[in-house]
């Protein structure tokens, strides 16, 4: 299931459908010898139901790598023919595709996928956005309570409009970042840093191709040629540190390692660490 692994996946999806779809693809990502092959990135259909369903059936790994208590096993057949029509309407609706279908050989439906892959918005939730400072040439993340009073005149207006929309019911948790977030970019913008684009990357792979190379070449082909057409300047992503061979892939994919925190996970009762690693696209003064 590709979302962040250790967090839960949401997406405001807009309400008005666009007729133009970004990131459609197919992307093709060559072997890199005559003994592996061609793989190959396209939109999941309707048709990668059944094949869908019979991956996440196979084992309890990909369950047992996410956050998601919806994700279960055994997975029942409707929820995912209900995954595949929820990415099919969010992409159609927001005009850009976000999650892909991985295929050997050839982009052609009928061709079984093997595994499914996201290159997302990242939500930063409470680790605050991720700026730059270009007098010292560093990345940093702008960490503001949800209570901390509105210090400029500019955040104080796009905060009262976000908050505006929930006065009756109180502010509801999305408006409380949204508000927040607005205060951070206002004083990324007096303080001369840049706030990044970030996205977040998360994926599954059948079982039965593990371990074979496949993943580690369609994160690095994300992270240095698909990222550039979601303008992402960050890239993150999230695995159980008791899961090295996910953790592996984001390495020799290029990735670097950031930080481990420890989060409780309701489906498994219990606490479980959480590594975090980025990706930085270069970025100039």
């Amino acid at each position: 299931m590709p979302e962040s692994a250790c967090s839960p996946s949401t997406v405001t999806i807009p309400t008005t459908p666009t007729t133009t779809i970004r990131c459609i693809g197919p992307y093709e990502i060559l072997a890199p010898s005559k003994d592996t092959p061609t793989l190959w990135l396209t939109p999941a259909e309707a048709s990668d139901v059944p094949e869908f369903n019979r991956i996440m059936n196979l084992s309890p790994t990909i369950s047992q790598g996410l956050y998601a208590e919806s994700v279960v096993f055994p997975y029942p057949a409707e929820n995912s023919r209900r995954f595949i029509e929820r990415h099919v309407e969010s992409r159609k609706r927001q005009g850009i595709n976000y999650t892909f279908v991985i295929r050997i050989g050839s982009p052609e439906s009928h061709v079984p996928m093997i595994g499914l892959v996201s290159l997302d918005k990242h939500d930063h939730g409470d680790e605050g956005l991720c700026v730059y400072d270009p007098t010292t040439d560093s990345v940093e993340n702008l960490l503001t309570h949800p209570l901390v009073p509105v210090t400029t005149a500019a955040a104080a207006g796009e905060s009262a409009s976000i908050a505006s929309t929930t006065a009756e019911a109180g502010p509801s948790q999305e408006s409380i970042q949204e508000s927040n977030e607005a205060q951070q970019r206002v004083r990324a913008a007096a303080e001369g840093k840049r706030v990044l684009n970030c996205g977040v990357f998360g994926y599954s792979i059948s079982d039965e191709h593990a371990g074979k190379g496949y993943m580690t070449r369609v994160v690095h082909y994300m992270l240095n040629h698909l990222r550039q057409e979601f303008g992402y300047d960050r890239v993150h992503a999230e695995g159980w540190e008791d899961n090295p061979a996910t953790l592996r892939v984001m390495s020799k994919a290029g990735m670097t390692y950031n930080t481990t925190r420890t989060i409780f996970v309701p489906k498994f009762r219990s606490n479980k660490q959480c590594a975090e690693y980025i990706w930085d696209a270069p970025l100039s003064k």
